[in-house]
Formats: C-alpha cells, sequence, structure tokens
C-alpha cells in the first residue's frame, strides 16, 4: 500500500502544471492489481518502458491471476500512459459531438503496435516468462484527469455528457473486443488512495 506521504505526492504531481507523465508514472506500480483484468494471486514484475521494435512500452504488469476452474495463469497487461495534463476529447464542429483528442488517437496508435509487436516478439515472452500467446494482453491507456482535463473547452455538464458518451461509442465499437480500457489519473488516485478501502474503482 502507498504511504500516505507517497499519496499526497502523487496527487501533487497529477494536478501539477506541465506534462506529468513519468513523474506519475512512478507511483503507478501502487495500483498494478487495477491494471489487470482479475484477481491476481501475484505480482511478479511492474515495468517501465520496455523496448520494442516500436518503440518503449509505456507499462506492463506481469501477474499470476486466478483461474476460474482453480487454475492460475501468468499474464502480461500492456498498457499506455499519457499525461494527467492532456484531454481525451475535442469539439468534432458539431454543439453535439466531440470526437478523440490527437494526443488519445496517438496513444490508442502506440498501444495496438506494442501490442501486436509483444504477440509475436520470442524476447519479450521468454523476457517474461509467457509463452501463450493469449496470455499477453491489452490493458489500456491511462490519460487525464476528470473533470479538470478531459474534454478540451467542455464548461457545462452538458458537454462532459457528449465528451463521455463518445467514449463510451469508442468502448462499445472498439475498445470492447480486445478487453481494453481508460483510465484518468484521478481513477488511478481514487484506487490507491490509503484513506480508502477500495480494490476497484470504475473507468473514466
Amino acid at each position: 500500500m502507498i504511504s500516505a506521504e507517497d499519496y499526497r505526492e502523487f496527487v501533487a504531481t497529477v494536478h501539477a502544471p506541465g506534462q506529468t507523465e513519468l513523474q506519475c508514472a512512478a507511483y503507478l506500480h501502487h495500483a498494478a492489481a487495477l491494471l489487470t483484468d482479475g484477481t491476481p494471486f501475484e505480482i511478479h514484475d511492474v515495468r517501465l518502458e520496455d523496448r520494442s521494435f516500436f518503440g518503449r512500452t509505456d507499462f506492463i504488469v506481469v501477474a499470476t491471476m486466478l483461474g476460474e476452474a482453480g487454475g492460475n495463469e501468468k499474464k502480461a497487461f500492456i498498457w499506455e500512459l499519457k499525461a494527467p495534463q492532456l484531454p481525451l476529447f475535442e469539439g468534432d464542429g458539431n454543439q453535439n459531438r466531440y470526437r478523440p483528442t490527437p494526443a488519445l488517437l496517438h496513444a490508442e496508435n502506440q498501444l495496438l503496435h506494442y501490442y501486436h509487436e509483444a504477440l509475436g516478439s520470442d524476447g519479450f515472452r521468454n523476457r517474461f516468462d509467457i509463452m501463450n500467446r493469449d496470455n499477453i494482453k491489452i490493458g489500456g491507456i491511462v490519460i487525464g484527469n476528470y473533470p479538470s482535463v478531459y474534454a478540451s473547452g467542455a464548461t457545462s455538464e452538458f458537454a462532459m455528457r457528449l465528451a463521455t458518451h463518445s467514449l463510451n461509442l469508442r468502448k462499445r465499437f472498439f475498445y470492447s473486443s480486445v478487453g481494453m480500457r481508460v483510465y484518468t489519473w484521478d481513477r488511478i488516485l481514487e484506487n490507491v488512495d490509503p484513506t480508502l478501502n477500495k480494490v476497484n474503482c470504475e473507468e473514466a
């Protein structure tokens, strides 16, 4: 569990000016269980910036997961990180529609390439001792900060609902088929808050 002092520093880093992606990433191991797809029996490795052909994968969690029928499986979950100061959505030239920002699209594209590379990489599977490609998973993206940095130019509750609708469409038609998730940094903070007795938190 994160200490109260480290948690205060994490909160300050999330809300600091500039882009603090790398500084925030240093605290993300405290949320490792959240960044898997179930109940981890054991967290083996949490790694920042694992190199691949397409660049550096931002964050990988390797864990033994409790199986539904009693068997346990070792899995790797690949995540892409963007700064909490970067919004997810922006206006789309229509007062009733929002679209992903370049930052979110960039994160999606990076994550897909890193995941594809990991599936075909003997080096990746040997490095993490995961030979079954089915156990290499897309985790998702951590970006932005709800509600202050969520949708660029959104100044009303109605605009925020429109931005959330855009996210829900991407979840339904794109993300759900591969198990991909999107978290904002405030959800990470909520999950690791030492004053709360929480195991999981909702997505953005």
